[in-house]
């Protein structure tokens, strides 16, 4: 590397077998290579080389899962949020590569912002069709990376701090980053008394 330190480059094949939920995408391949390579990385780039690209979608939700957000050792739920936050808007790249498309852009969500692994690694991933059209598949795929790690990450945290509250704010961001993507969001939230007025007797209840 230009500063001095080393570069290592893993060149993974997908196994041809996919008998797991007979998925040629085979995600749960993709998740284990990526997870042991990238493993106490400082940045981490992935080119993801697609046979059809149909399979994009999928690759894209086998690669956010390799880098969690949530680690109780490292980032609570809130850190990793601002992290997102804080190492935000680096544009989308879109760079053609001997006759194939290549899309380049940060894997964190369908805004373009830069994001980071569960460790706090850079984390970029490009898109390679010999058939084209990786260009417009990009948005979506990266939003789909982004929900898959925000998903998992709700997975991860333990009940001490996702609580009934914490959830409520993981809605209302939700919501905000809908309403910032000019989608119309409301949000209802029935506390106390009203959850036994609603007919939700069990879960006010539990929260007693």
């Amino acid at each position: 590397a230009g500063s001095g330190g080393s570069v290592c480059l893993y060149a993974a094949v997908l196994p041809e077998a996919c008998s797991r939920h007979a998925s040629p995408v085979r995600p749960h391949a993709v998740t284990a290579l990526l997870a042991g390579a990238a493993a106490g990385a400082g940045s981490v780039a992935v080119v993801a080389v697609l046979d059809d690209l149909a399979h994009a979608l999928g690759t894209a939700g086998a690669i956010g899962r390799a880098f969690p957000l949530y680690s109780a050792k490292k980032d609570t739920a809130a850190a990793a949020e601002n992290k997102m936050a804080a190492q935000k808007k680096t544009p989308v790249r879109k760079v053609p590569a001997a006759g194939r498309d290549l899309a380049t852009a940060p894997k964190g969500a369908a805004e373009g912002e830069e994001s980071s692994g569960g460790g706090g690694a850079a984390v970029r991933v490009s898109l390679v069709s010999a058939v084209g059209g990786a260009h417009a598949a990009y948005g979506p795929c990266a939003a789909v990376a982004m929900g898959v790690r925000r998903a998992a990450r709700w997975v991860d945290m333990p009940p001490a701090e996702l609580t009934t509250t914490a959830l409520v704010a993981e809605a209302r961001g939700a919501a905000a980053r809908l309403a910032a993507a000019g989608k119309v969001v409301q949000v209802q939230v029935i506390t106390g008394e009203e959850l036994l007025a609603s007919g939700h007797g069990l879960i006010h209840a539990v929260g007693r």
